[in-house]
């Protein structure tokens, strides 16, 4: 119920059901399953705008990944909370998070994940002004969609991509 009212955009109903779900997975010790929720019930609350909410919860689910040492979970929490930081106005604390991210992402061979992670951290350096390395996210994006996953990213996503480049490159002359 709480995934299904999340993807509804229904944040008040997911986190009522990711609350009632967790006491079930703690109560159960199912430690990926906590993991997971605590995870929804942060971008629940990110999305409601409630970002102290927000942080500790996807801090507590970071904190869980990395104790059950499951790396996809990591890097969803790691961008989670990356996201929260940009919310907040923390752009070189979420950079410095979707480099961590990156990293294991990098590791992990996810390559739709790694260019979620690029697209995102390209946006944060942009918006830092630091545009050499947002020209570097945005080619790698490129380079990953063309060299070796033709059509992974919508055209949509791809002329978001092209069009950042272009601003950031003109930013930068």
């Amino acid at each position: 119920q709480a995934v299904m009212h999340y993807r509804l955009g229904d944040y008040l109903c997911a986190v009522d059901y990711g609350t009632q779900c967790l006491t079930v997975a703690q109560e159960l010790g199912n430690l990926p399953l906590v993991q997971e929720v605590l995870d929804h019930l942060g971008n629940s609350y990110r999305h409601q705008g409630n970002l102290s909410q927000a942080l500790d919860y996807m801090n507590r689910s970071l904190a869980l990944a990395r104790q059950i040492q499951d790396q996809p979970a990591e890097v969803r929490a790691l961008n989670n909370l990356a996201m929260v930081y940009r919310a907040r106005g923390k752009n070189h604390q979420a950079a410095a998070i979707y480099r961590a991210s990156l990293a294991i992402a990098n590791g992990l061979g996810d390559l739709t994940i790694q260019m979620q992670i690029l697209q995102n951290l390209g946006n944060t350096c942009k918006s830092l002004r630091h545009y050499g390395q947002a020209i570097r996210c945005y080619e790698t994006f490129l380079d990953l969609h063309q060299s070796q996953t033709p059509g992974l990213a919508d055209p949509t996503t791809l002329r978001r991509i092209l069009t950042h480049l272009t601003s950031a490159t003109l930013a930068a002359s």
